[in-house]
């Protein structure tokens, strides 16, 4: 037998090997990441089930062709477990294993067994309708982009375990050694791509995993959920541009929860977060698909509106401080009437301005609306600047 394939298979089973290493190495870093972990063990059956095939020659048939591709199916299963670990969905265990099962209790069948074709065309399909299922859950991970080139890996992947059936059919009847295959090399060196691909791109979709939590986490309010003040100014920067670019207001809304240190000197710090939690909820309630609200400080909010003026503001202002009251009464413990007070600032139609400007305005007419007692809502004049004095 030639070096070449000798060589591409040790390449083979170096490449599942090192995988598997790698990613439970990389799950040992960051131990919520389950699927490194599976994908580390999928790999281990991967390579386990190669080196069986390899030795069908030394080794009774029972544990190199027939274990061998069970563990390499079952490998396979653990993927597709893998990638709904990995979306917080329930790993199926019985679907991860009935590939292999069915491997197994077909070769059961000695008709079955002595059919080279039936036993490369039945493996094949369960691999890639592994890889099919697989490739679907990776693309449910909304937001990372390696989600779309491992879905696209294990597609042609897939597609390749299926043409092998058509080789299959073409070839002779009979044990052919797997080495002597002519179809060895290019099917090897195929799988060796894949394994070394798959392996870095699962990785890396759990490093983009982390940084988005991450992300998500430096820009949320702990307590409420809503997104805080470097969230929502970030968000304000693109949002005001667009508005200003195709002529339309825009709006923001700055409110302040009445005697909030009041009712948490009275009540207790556990009665003044679920009221803080009422109003958070009152604002995300109320607001449409394009707005948002966020906690800026203490018992402050403010609400970004797009494509509103100081009217329509007050309209959205006055329907969530009402909601508000509503929502804080049902709060255990407390026997207040909670309020809360707006300040509204926005722009004309065509004119420009950064979110620091509105913030300023709405806070002057937050402290008018304050001056005037609880529950009271106040509209700053519209700010009239051309583009260019924003710059």
């Amino acid at each position: 037998m030639p070096s070449e394939p000798h060589t591409l298979f040790t390449l083979l089973v170096l490449t599942a090997a090192i995988g598997a290493c790698l990613q439970i190495w990389a799950w040992s870093q960051a131990r919520s990441e389950r699927l490194l972990l599976w994908g580390g063990v999928a790999y281990a059956f991967i390579t386990t089930g190669i080196l069986l095939n390899a030795a069908r020659e030394a080794l009774p048939a029972l544990f190199s062709q027939m274990l061998g591709t069970g563990l390499v199916i079952y490998g396979g299963g653990l993927i597709y477990a893998a990638a709904r670990a990995f979306n917080g969905r329930q790993m199926e265990p019985l679907v991860a294993v009935a590939g292999a099962v069915m491997w197994l209790a077909a070769c059961q069948f000695p008709d079955f067994y002595a059919n080279t074709t039936g036993r490369i065309t039945l493996a094949s399909v369960l691999l890639a309708g592994y890889c099919a299922v697989a490739a679907f859950e990776f693309l449910r991970a909304k937001g990372l982009p390696s989600r779309i080139l491992l879905a696209a890996l294990l597609i042609v992947h897939g597609i390749g375990l299926l043409l092998r059936i058509p080789l299959a059919l073409a070839q002779p009847q009979g044990p052919i050694f797997m080495f002597a295959n002519p179809w060895f090399i290019p099917i090897a060196l195929e799988n060796v791509l894949m394994l070394q691909l798959f392996a870095f791109l699962l990785v890396t979709l759990a490093k983009e995993k982390v940084a988005a939590h991450l992300r998500q986490t430096a820009d949320t309010d702990a307590l409420t959920g809503l997104p805080n003040r470097r969230a929502l100014f970030v968000h304000a920067v693109s949002a005001l541009a667009r508005d200003a670019r195709r002529a339309r207001p825009s709006a923001v809304i700055v409110f302040d929860l009445d005697r909030f240190k009041y009712i948490n000197d009275t009540y207790g710090h556990p009665v003044g977060d679920a009221v803080l939690l009422a109003f958070a909820s009152a604002a995300t309630t109320q607001l449409r698909a394009g707005d948002m609200a966020g906690r800026i400080g203490g018992e402050e909010f403010a609400v970004l509106l797009p494509e509103t003026d100081g009217q329509q503001a007050a309209i959205a202002a006055r329907r969530i401080m009402v909601t508000f009251t509503h929502l804080s009464g049902m709060v255990e413990g407390c026997e207040s009437l909670c309020t809360a007070s707006a300040g509204i600032a926005s722009t004309r139609a065509g004119a420009a301005a950064n979110m620091e400007m509105l913030l300023h305005a709405a806070d002057r007419a937050l402290y008018d609306a304050k001056r005037e007692g609880h529950n009271r809502l106040s509209v700053a004049p519209p700010i009239d600047l051309p583009a260019l004095a924003t710059q």
